[in-house]
């Protein structure tokens, strides 16, 4: 990022994950080196989505579990990293990425007015989409992934972010009724001329 990210030019991002115990720690350490060496830094903040995967890969190595304890903890990891960067918004000359599902987040997140361009909020493909429709009609800035590849390397990459993601199946009922909602809009609109 030193050597690449420079003026409004930031080509090089890194995750930081809020279930990870550490996590916040890792933001504000890089943060402090950003400052002291002058260069911006490209900031996508995740709740996260290799749980599993890192708590066996610490057992098998004999070290600490690193994940936070319980969701509440992730929450409150997630939404302290949020108020720091939202601290900065005023003169933030980095790139940040609120990447997010969850709506409490995006609407704590949203109600800034002062939010700079540098600042986007993100979400997979044909999850949560009525929340980055919302954001985009609000005027803010928000991006879609949208997973590639082979169907043997997307599918189980999709399945760990529903697993790790526990209310992204109350979200389809929910998808579900707006969507039901603007069809009988739409189709009520059609009858009327």
């Amino acid at each position: 990022m030193m050597e690449f990210n420079r003026g409004n030019k930031i080509c090089i991002a890194n995750t930081y994950q809020c279930y990870l115990k550490a996590g916040l720690a890792h933001l504000e350490e890089d943060l402090r080196i950003s400052c002291n060496m002058s260069f911006p830094l490209g900031i996508k903040l995740v709740r996260g989505a290799y749980m599993e995967v890192e708590r066996r890969q610490s057992f098998n190595k004999g070290l600490p579990d690193p994940i936070c304890t319980n969701y509440a903890l992730t929450n409150e990891a997630y939404d302290k990293a949020v108020q720091r960067l939202l601290y900065l918004a005023g003169d933030l000359s980095h790139l940040v990425v609120f990447a997010t599902h969850n709506f409490d987040s995006v609407k704590k997140i949203a109600v800034h007015s002062n939010l700079p361009k540098s600042v986007y909020f993100a979400q997979i493909n044909g999850m949560a989409d009525p929340i980055s429709f919302g954001l985009i009609h609000s005027g803010h800035q928000s991006l879609k992934l949208i997973p590639c590849g082979s169907v043997a390397d997307v599918v189980p990459w999709l399945a760990r972010r529903v697993q790790e993601n526990s209310v992204a199946l109350e979200r389809v009922s929910w998808d579900k009724l707006l969507i039901r909602k603007e069809l009988y809009r739409r189709f009520r609109n059609v009858v009327r001329k």
